[in-house]
């Protein structure tokens, strides 16, 4: 199989796919990526199951180094560019699948939010709760890449040493968060509901994989903000008594005693992985049915990107490395031996 030598492991480099499963009843957060829908295009890309893992990074990414020929893809808040053994320099570009041959070295910008690198084949992780995802805070999983580290690959696919790209761009999606009220929508006033729809929030420093503390305005409670422990899940909105709401994500607790708003819908909640410090964000809300017909649309939307895929290589380029990885001689003929192209008389 081929791997990833890493060279550096970048500020956090952690190997997720969807999240651990039958995890929660243990008091396992599900954990995985916090961007499923750039997971599954990136695998998309590179011809691996949707689910498969890839490296998450925030803050500053890992530098890697080929062994053999790796195919490697990025989501928008990445590009970088490739080292070849000769000092060739090439793009990486985001949203398309690229080729590394042996001994190339590939360095990325810092991401803009949490960037993701997928690995053609996967990576040869053990599972752990039938996941190969980290959650370093408990040990489980992986943890942090670091210089030195081997990742190799544990499947193999096509090489596509001209890369592929999806036909269409990939949207960004702006305007407001979609969220359903509740669980604990009685224990707020209505003027607590106004300001949450009507309120731009920033994003305060507070924020990792765990959560998000937002700033900027706060939100009224009827009777306090304790309750008994229930339940928590991945965009749900804690306020606690502070009024300060507090978005859930990927590596959120399994239980809490905070009352909580709204809940992000799951079509939305990958948008918390492109947010940054100072950014702000508004709220809209939508009802239970809403929220269905938004993932189902969102589902289909990212089926048909990956079923759009064509070749990366622009129209009439010669690709110097793809044309040296080819085999242009199928056979040998000696052109000194006078019976060499002669047809047999017999």
């Amino acid at each position: 199989m081929s791997a990833l030598f890493v060279i550096e492991g970048g500020a956090r480099s952690l190997v997720q796919d969807t999240g651990f499963k039958g995890s929660r009843g243990l008091g396992v957060p599900k954990s995985g990526v916090m961007d499923r829908d750039a997971l599954a295009l990136l695998n998309g890309l590179l011809g691996n199951p949707l689910d498969c893992e890839a490296i998450e990074v925030a803050l500053t990414a890992p530098v890697l180094r080929a062994t053999g020929q790796v195919m490697i893809a990025c989501n928008g808040a990445l590009s970088g560019t490739i080292t070849t053994p000769d000092g060739e320099v090439r793009d990486v570009k985001p949203w398309q699948s690229t080729c590394l041959f042996d001994g190339d070295v590939v360095r990325f910008t810092p991401p803009v939010g949490v960037g993701l690198i997928g690995v053609g084949g996967g990576i040869d992780r053990p599972k752990v709760l039938n996941s190969r995802s980290s959650y370093p805070r408990a040990g489980l999983g992986g943890v942090a890449l670091a210089a030195g580290d081997e990742i190799a690959t544990r499947f193999d696919v096509a090489i596509h040493v001209d890369g592929r790209k999806f036909a269409d761009d990939i949207p960004t999606p702006t305007g407001p968060i979609r969220v359903v009220r509740g669980p604990q929508d009685g224990a707020f006033s209505e003027a607590a509901f106004s300001t949450l729809f009507n309120t731009n929030f920033d994003v305060t420093p507070e924020f990792d994989r765990m959560g998000l503390r937002l700033g900027g305005a706060v939100l009224e409670h009827e009777n306090g903000a304790d309750m008994i422990s229930d339940g928590i899940t991945a965009g749900a909105i804690q306020v606690p008594g502070s009024g300060a709401p507090i978005v859930l994500l990927a590596d959120a607790q399994t239980m809490g005693g905070y009352t909580k708003i709204a809940t992000v819908i799951q079509a939305d909640l990958p948008r918390f992985a492109h947010l940054r410090v100072g950014d702000q964000i508004t709220f809209e809300e939508v009802s239970v049915s809403e929220a269905e017909t938004a993932l189902r649309e969102n589902r289909a939307h990212l089926n048909a990107l990956i079923e759009g895929l064509v070749s990366a290589k622009p129209i009439g380029a010669i690709d110097v490395r793809a044309l040296y990885s080819t085999n242009l001689i199928s056979g040998m003929i000696d052109m000194t031996d006078p019976n060499t192209g002669e047809n047999d008389e017999n």
